[in-house]
């Protein structure tokens, strides 16, 4: 087939061709550099994205975190709070104790004074009439001795003699019933003596019981010192750790509000311990 006929073109229109091509040219130029730079923004945005998102994962592990710390500081405050009650429970309990063992302490040293002082008077009364035996033990061996001086120097007179052995007879069986009298007497007050020294040995042994019993509540009371001390000294560690970790944008008001009302419970049950402690006897 025959080719067909170039169509003439102006100079003009080539020229106006080459300068729409040109044109093209950088216009495609510009559009590449465009495309390249909306590429890199992209890439860049994305790169941005993905930060964010890790971020954004390591703020939500964080946040689940510090939600768990919060909660294991809660229930350390709760559990020391519980603590702080039971202490002041057992600390008021030890005080009435105390008023009542102190009390019976009083009532037996009041028991044990009434005892010794009757004792006293037992033992006095005991001693007048061990003087008045021997006082008469004394007067009937002078009046024997005065019989034998008068039989000796008066012994014709024996009517007399005998009158006056009859009635000497006589004074001795009344002094011999006086002296058994007495005697019945020293023995019965001997019993009660004995019942009396029963009666102190018993109270001396409840006043050991009761020293025992002051003893071991001192124990007691200072174990329950050294309980509350370790509280009072731990406590105050796990609030300012708890005061630590909490953010004041994240965490709730009644969070701020529940570690400052133990801070005040800490204060005043420290204050109760240190009264306790200079009241200890």
């Amino acid at each position: 087939p025959s080719l067909p006929k170039p169509t003439p073109i102006s100079n003009e229109e080539v020229d106006k061709l080459k300068a729409t091509i040109d044109r093209l040219e950088k216009e495609k130029e510009g559009l590449e550099l465009t495309l390249q730079n909306v590429s890199y923004e992209r890439n860049e945005l994305k790169f941005r994205l993905n930060e964010k998102t890790k971020q954004f994962d390591k703020s939500k592990e964080a946040f689940k975190a510090e939600k768990e710390k919060k909660e294991a500081v809660s229930d350390c405050l709760a559990g020391a709070t519980n603590k702080i009650e039971e202490c002041k429970i057992q600390l008021n309990q030890a005080w009435k104790e105390i008023g009542d063992w102190k009390k019976l302490w009083d009532l037996t040293l009041k028991q044990h004074r009434e005892t010794k002082e009757g004792l006293e008077i037992r033992i006095s009364d005991l001693t007048s009439m061990l003087q008045e035996s021997q006082a008469l033990a004394t007067r009937e061996r002078d009046l024997r001795e005065d019989a034998e001086r008068i039989l000796r120097r008066f012994p014709q007179d024996w009517k007399g003699l005998h009158e006056e052995l009859r009635s000497l007879r006589e004074s001795e069986r009344r002094q011999k019933r006086r002296c058994e009298a007495l005697e019945n007497r020293n023995q019965q007050l001997e019993g009660q003596l004995h019942h009396l020294q029963d009666l102190a040995n018993q109270d001396q042994a409840t006043m050991q019981e009761l020293h025992q019993e002051v003893i071991n509540w001192k124990t007691d009371f200072s174990n329950l010192a050294g309980f509350a001390t370790k509280v009072v000294r731990g406590a105050p560690r796990l609030h300012r750790e708890a005061y630590a970790v909490m953010l004041p944008n994240n965490t709730p008001a009644a969070v701020f509000n529940f570690v400052e009302a133990c801070e005040i419970i800490l204060k005043q049950f420290k204050a109760s311990v240190d009264a306790a402690r200079n009241l200890e006897p």
